[in-house]
């Protein structure tokens, strides 16, 4: 109790004040406790479910965003491509086209390199088979090879798009090519043209052509166009050599056409890419390479449009060229192969690329695909 006399509690009500306190002290921690448990268990459910909303997928080739919720059986779409070389330059604008395309329609893109062997395409293709892919173009190491890989392909009902040439065996959505025949045609008026330059008449031109590999589709058809061609225009086609796409044989084969007549005024390279190299090669050897202007001059068209057949273009050395439409080529092959994995209709079963005509005036024009290189 309270004495009034000495101010002081007495020990017995002190004692049972402190009991009260400590009481209420520990029931205050204990709430306080709790409530922390509680606000600590409902952030951790909140990050579980905002968590659970995205994930990154790694393949192996590319990473890529899955955005889809949880459930959901829509999954990103992937384009798969494979080339003989992808370190040489056509091959390389095709495949960096087609990427292109693939990253405006959102779909994720992986590409391969055959090295030049059937048996790496073979296997690219049945690799891309298992991983699922939902659509993919070829550019054919050998036509004649692949029939089995693609029949696995139709058998997953994953859609085929070849690019720059056609293949037997299987079922394709599409053949993207350039139209060779019409290159080769092409080659023949650019002849036309730069003799008029000149002053030569068609009658007096005396050609060299130089021959891509017969047993392909592009190699013939060249063939088949310029040939068509220079025989509408009164062009005389005096030797036609074999270069199976090589720089070494097309500079054999140039020798050995100018010691046996030597007259040729004017040469067909099927290919600037595969043939321009040795071509110049030759000509200097015998001092027949002079410039667009001067007299002796050789005339040269060309089919492909390369790095080098360009420079040959600015140095005069090459007077036209029927120049591929590469980019077209891969953006479209890329098009066609996502609308089909897409179920939409292909209009069409063949795509043809007409020549893009260069020489010395638009040589430097952006639309020519070895202008975009890196």
């Amino acid at each position: 109790m309270y004495n009034k006399f000495t101010g002081q509690i007495s020990p017995i009500l002190r004692s049972c004040c402190k009991k009260q306190y400590y009481k209420e002290e520990v029931g205050m921690k204990t709430n306080f406790s709790k409530r922390i448990s509680l606000f600590l268990a409902m952030l951790m459910i909140f990050a579980l479910l905002t968590g659970c909303g995205s994930e990154t997928v790694k393949d192996g080739n590319s990473d890529t965003t899955n955005t889809e919720t949880p459930g959901s059986e829509t999954k990103k779409m992937i384009l798969g491509i494979t080339v003989p070389a992808i370190d040489a330059d056509g091959f390389k604008v095709n495949v960096e086209s087609a990427a292109i395309v693939a990253k405006e329609r959102n779909v994720e893109f992986i590409s391969f390199s055959a090295q030049n062997s059937v048996e790496k395409q073979v296997s690219q293709i049945e690799d891309m088979i298992a991983q699922g892919v939902s659509a993919i173009i070829i550019n054919p190491t050998d036509a004649n090879a692949l029939g089995v890989a693609i029949e696995k392909a139709n058998a997953a009902n994953i859609p085929i798009v070849a690019m720059d040439g056609n293949i037997s065996g299987g079922k394709i959505a599409c053949l993207v090519e350039s139209d060779n025949v019409a290159h080769g045609m092409a080659a023949a008026d650019l002849m036309a043209e730069a003799a008029k330059k000149a002053g030569i008449p068609l009658d007096q031109l005396k050609v060299l052509e130089l021959l891509g590999d017969q047993a392909t589709t592009s190699g013939l058809e060249r063939h088949e166009g310029f040939e068509a061609r220079a025989k509408e225009l009164g062009i005389e086609i005096v030797v036609s050599l074999p270069t199976m796409w090589q720089n070494d044989k097309a500079y054999a084969a140039t020798l050995d056409a100018f010691q046996a007549n030597d007259g040729i005024n004017a040469i067909f390279e099927a290919s600037d890419i595969a043939m321009h190299s040795g071509v110049e090669a030759a000509l200097t050897q015998i001092n027949k390479l002079l410039p667009a202007g001067e007299d002796g001059h050789i005339i040269i068209t060309a089919v492909d449009g390369g790095p080098k057949g360009m420079e040959a273009i600015r140095n005069k050395y090459i007077d036209g060229i029927a120049t591929q439409q590469l980019i077209m080529m891969g953006k479209k092959s890329a098009e066609i192969a996502i609308d089909a994995a897409e179920g939409k209709p292909v209009a069409e079963s063949v795509v043809r690329l007409l020549p893009d005509l260069t020489f010395f005036e638009n040589v430097d024009s952006k639309d020519h695909w070895a202008n975009q290189l890196k």
